[in-house]
């Protein structure tokens, strides 16, 4: 009987040695771990965003040529990539069901005359019917073409990326800008390429042109002949009006 008594009191002993060298072990592990974070306090940061950036691609490389595609605008049309050649494109994935993009769509359309003069085409792929997309447009004040895509239509650099999301794509259907990720980026985009166009000096129109004299025709409209010149010489009013006040003693005010 105490050889068994002995017997289990020794296995007791055993097993409370092994969970004390087992927690004492993942005690010095802890210990370890903790110093090193304090040695290097930006390493496990790091780490994490380098991870992340790796799990998050940034799209598709500058001067990738952009996928071809054919859809139907919102009159039934169809319409080509292709079809923008001459133009830079910004490529907008969209959806007027999404807040993000209703939240720009404004926006956008205060933007259109800027990007047309900086030789900018707006395009939004944008899901939903024609009707509910010419409804959102004309509410929001958008002109720009939209064409209608459907899930399993959208363009491979598009899947699975939400929207609003876009590419700038050169006059040759390249890419020419970074991805833009989310709302704040594709209206940031949009503004600094409007920049550009509010830059360019825009020509008079014919109209225009056609009713603002030229300054050697507003110079002779405003001079009269004096007959007591030699050859009738024309001068002007402002020096008649000197001869005369001169010849009277009268001196000129100074806004004269």
């Amino acid at each position: 009987m105490n050889v068994v008594i002995v017997a289990l009191l020794a296995l007791l002993l055993i097993s409370v040695w092994i969970g004390f060298y087992q927690l004492v072990k993942q005690q010095g592990r802890i210990l370890l771990r903790l110093d090193a974070l304090e040695q290097h306090p930006n390493q496990s940061i790091a780490t994490e965003a380098t991870a992340s950036q790796e799990a998050e691609p940034e799209g598709l490389p500058l001067e990738t040529e952009f996928p071809a595609f054919v859809f139907r605008d919102l009159e039934g049309r169809t319409a080509a990539l292709e079809s923008f050649r001459g133009r830079r494109v910004l490529l907008v994935h969209w959806n007027f069901d999404c807040g993000f993009c209703d939240s720009i769509a404004s926006g956008l359309a205060a933007l259109e005359a800027s990007l047309a003069r900086a030789n900018t085409a707006v395009v939004l792929l944008s899901y939903g019917e024609a009707d509910s997309n010419r409804t959102a447009a004309a509410e929001h004040g958008l002109k720009c073409p939209i064409l209608l895509i459907k899930s399993d239509e959208t363009p491979a650099p598009f899947r699975r990326r939400g929207t609003p999301v876009a590419y700038l794509l050169n006059e040759q259907a390249r890419i020419d800008a970074p991805f833009a990720s989310g709302a704040d980026r594709v209206l940031a985009l949009a503004k600094a390429l409007a920049a550009e166009g509010s830059r360019t000096p825009q020509p008079p129109t014919a109209g225009h042109a056609s009713t603002q004299p030229d300054a050697a025709a507003k110079t002779a409209h405003h001079q009269v002949k004096l007959p007591g010149l030699p050859g009738r010489k024309a001068v002007g009013l402002g020096d008649l009006i000197k001869r005369l006040t001169s010849a009277f003693g009268i001196k000129p005010c100074v806004g004269c």
